[in-house]
């Protein structure tokens, strides 16, 4: 079977896997996941299958319209135009990293995955809002500590900072969600910077309440 009929097979037999979860199954634990997450975007444009949040907040993928009695979505116009930003990052590939937390009234943050990844895209969403998108080519963990602690001349830094304390104190969860580019994208021989592009198709996409407006 190709991999494509390994995909359907295997959903035929446990409904809603993300595509992190398929590639391990079809192609093996660590493999990249890009080649999974096109055939099963392919597959929901056609009807095939459809990917939608799951309860854990991962993007799952079900077979036919299963999926409609997984994930009890809100009536609330806004919470479903909201958790459908949430689930167009996670169709692109974003995976949640960590989240921002306060104690003792300090900012603090809480990476769980991609610390060390650079040259990537981040976002910080509120109940699955997107309220910025970034891109760094430090380590994930390196940028969002420039966002903790950041410098008087830092703008961008303290403004960002102001708007995370903001809501915490408000009581809202803020999570770190990051797109890591696994395959490098060349034009010919020249290695194009995914990321660089993406950024600004993605901001002008979600219009992110945090990213100045220009």
């Amino acid at each position: 079977m190709n991999r494509r009929e390994r995909i359907m097979t295997l959903l035929n037999n446990e409904d809603g896997l993300t595509d992190r979860e398929i590639t391990d199954r079809v192609d093996g634990v660590d493999e990249p996941q890009q080649a999974v997450n096109q055939i099963c975007r392919q597959l929901a444009t056609k009807g095939i299958l459809f990917r939608k949040v799951r309860e854990d907040g991962l993007l799952g993928n079900y077979l036919g319209r299963k999926s409609d009695s997984v994930y009890d979505e809100s009536t609330s116009p806004i919470y479903r135009e909201e958790n459908d930003q949430l689930s167009k990052l996670l169709c692109l590939g974003f995976k949640k990293a960590g989240d921002w937390l306060l104690k003792d009234e300090n900012l603090q943050f809480d990476l769980r995955e991609y610390q060390d990844e650079t040259n990537i895209i981040y976002a910080f969403t509120i109940n699955g809002k997107i309220m910025y998108i970034g891109k760094s080519v430090q380590s994930l963990k390196t940028r969002v500590n420039l966002y903790k602690n950041a410098g008087e001349s830092q703008k961008t830094n303290l403004r960002v900072n102001a708007n995370l304390i903001d809501e915490l104190l408000k009581g809202k969860s803020i999570s770190i969600y990051a797109l890591v580019f696994e395959v490098p994208f060349y034009y010919a021989d020249i290695q194009i910077d995914l990321a660089a592009g993406l950024e600004d198709g993605l901001i002008k996409k979600f219009d992110p309440d945090w990213n100045v407006r220009k």
